[in-house]
């Protein structure tokens, strides 16, 4: 049996798509699978049998993480002595090397298309973002041919991000695993009401958008999941909209379900930054809306409109827009039958399209290379 450890720096030990989807998978199909995580919590074994391991240290800011951060996860994996080393994070990528040293396989997971995020990350130097971003697209190329394996999100730009710069590499997309809803209850459409928002809260999102848009909408509003920062909550607090909505804060698998249980309407409307017009694939909550049969609203980009306009499963609209977003909005609530409809046939594509299935095959086909090499 083929010992795999995943290492992350920066995400949650519970992350959908690190935890649930490839670690969980890979311990299906005959892979021992550890999991490394910087936080402050015990060690546990989950009942699939894939291990969660801490290094017990909680990163007070983002260098902290990217330095301290970093070797306590490396120090931690590399005592596993596995076969494979899973990365997933952009900044894991400077150990990357140094555990080719050592022997090991290595896989770097690029759940953004890092280079473009860059140019609009507002903790860098002002005006040397381009700068940054292509120096570490030099990097990351550097590093990515001289490991095993690369995975991406999907095309960005119709294009593969990582042609002609890595040794290897495959998509696998954020589908849901359709398993966890076989037990949860969706209500008659007519009883639900309002929209909801799961995930980052931040403005390059559009929640002030959407909070506008809601405002105007004469509905109701919930939200779940972390603020970017405690500076953008309290300017989210103090706008007069925020009457309209409801925060719950961060949500496990079983109040995330509920909460989409109670609502009409997904959204997700970002804003026009780094990947997120270009990028051939949704946000994983747009996935969960539609396992939920939720109709949603999407940002008004050419890969969302032709989706939307083939499988008739949402609305999309400008997303600097309130009134547009907002247009939308009341026409779904003003048209049950054809919302309801919607609903039903985003599952539906979700269950023939869009399956954690597909996603699977290919995760194990990129392993199986590596194998094999």
């Amino acid at each position: 049996m083929k010992k795999v450890v995943h290492l992350t720096s920066a995400h949650k030990r519970y992350d959908q798509r690190i935890l649930w989807r490839e670690c969980c998978s890979l311990q299906e199909h005959g892979y021992d699978v550890t999991l490394v995580v910087n936080d402050d919590q015990d060690n546990e074994t989950l009942e699939s049998g894939v291990r969660i391991l801490s290094t017990g240290f909680v990163p007070k800011g983002r260098r902290q993480r990217m330095t301290e951060g970093v070797q306590r996860v490396y120090e931690l994996g590399i005592a596993q002595n596995a076969d494979i080393y899973h990365l997933h994070d952009a900044e894991l990528l400077t150990i990357a090397l140094k555990l080719k040293k050592r022997g090991m396989k290595v896989i770097f997971d690029s759940h953004e298309i890092y280079g473009e995020l860059l140019k609009e990350k507002k903790w860098l130097p002002s005006g040397l973002c381009d700068v940054i971003s292509n120096l570490y697209s030099l990097y990351e190329t550097y590093v990515c041919k001289r490991i095993d394996g690369v995975i991406c999100i999907g095309k960005y730009d119709e294009k593969e991000w990582f042609c002609n710069r890595s040794k290897r590499y495959i998509d696998v997309c954020n589908y849901p695993k359709l398993s966890e809803y076989i037990n949860v209850t969706i209500p008659p459409y007519l009883e639900r009401s309002g929209a909801c928002y799961s995930g980052l809260i931040c403005k390059e999102r559009g929640l002030l958008t959407i909070l506008e848009a809601i405002n105007k909408s004469k509905t109701h509003l919930i939200l779940a999941g972390n603020f970017d920062s405690k500076e953008f909550q309290e300017e989210f607090n103090e706008k007069d909209e925020n009457h309209v909505s409801q925060y719950l804060g961060v949500l496990n698998r079983k109040e995330i379900f509920e909460l989409y249980a109670r609502c009409a309407i997904g959204i997700c409307v970002l804003q026009d930054t780094g990947q997120t017009r270009k990028i051939n694939n949704f946000n994983t909550k747009v996935y969960e809306y539609m396992a939920m049969e939720m109709p949603v609203i999407l940002s008004d980009w050419p890969y969302k409109r032709e989706m939307v306009e083939k499988y008739h499963f949402g609305l999309v609209a400008n997303p600097n827009d309130a009134y547009d977003i907002a247009a939308k909005i009341i026409w779904l609530l003003e048209h049950s039958k054809e919302a309801e409809m919607m609903g039903k046939n985003g599952k539906k594509l979700l269950e023939e399209k869009f399956t954690w299935k597909q996603s699977e095959r290919n995760l194990l086909k990129i392993y199986e290379e590596v194998i094999e090499e």
